[in-house]
């Protein structure tokens, strides 16, 4: 069970989270989420992401034509999928936050293995090419399991 009280922030992820591949633009209800988080709730927002070299700085121009910026405190984006880890200790690091009060977002379970190995609470977004990807004893069991990023909104009390 989600423990919201204790939530000071959510690190969310790129790609397939907050970003569709496939339309190349953010996915429907976006927005509204991170706005809802950090207007009506004032948490803290940031995005830790695999990127490989080659869509880099790609990355960072869709990031800065989303209008995200007005909602997150910072974003890290590495090539090698074993940095992501320490991404998030830098994440938690330049928040000052403790891990269990940090929510992840991933539409991989594979990669929650560190947030939730370190104490971080977890939301699997199980849609998409990765939603066959199912948790085990090596990635750890997410808190909360949704289907749509707008599902986070009556998590956090407030209306769908």
């Amino acid at each position: 069970m989600l423990n919201i009280k204790r939530i000071q922030a959510v690190v969310f992820d790129w790609g397939e989270t907050l970003f569709e591949r496939e339309t190349n633009k953010v996915f429907p209800g976006a927005e509204e989420v991170l706005d809802f988080l950090a207007r009506k709730k004032g948490l803290s927002l940031a995005i830790v992401s695999i990127a490989a070299s080659s869509s880099m700085e790609s990355r960072f121009q869709k990031l800065n034509g989303s209008g995200f910026w007005d909602f997150i405190s910072m974003a890290l984006f590495t090539e090698n999928p074993e940095d992501k880890k320490t991404l998030y200790r830098n994440i938690l690091g330049n928040l000052m936050i403790h891990p269990s009060n940090v929510l992840a977002v991933d539409d991989r379970i594979v990669r929650l293995d560190w947030p939730i190995q370190n104490g971080c609470q977890a939301a699997w977004l199980c849609r998409g090419k990765f939603k066959d990807e199912l948790p085990s004893e090596e990635t750890g069991f997410p808190t909360v399991t949704i289907s749509s990023l707008v599902e986070l909104i009556p998590l956090f009390g407030g209306a769908a």
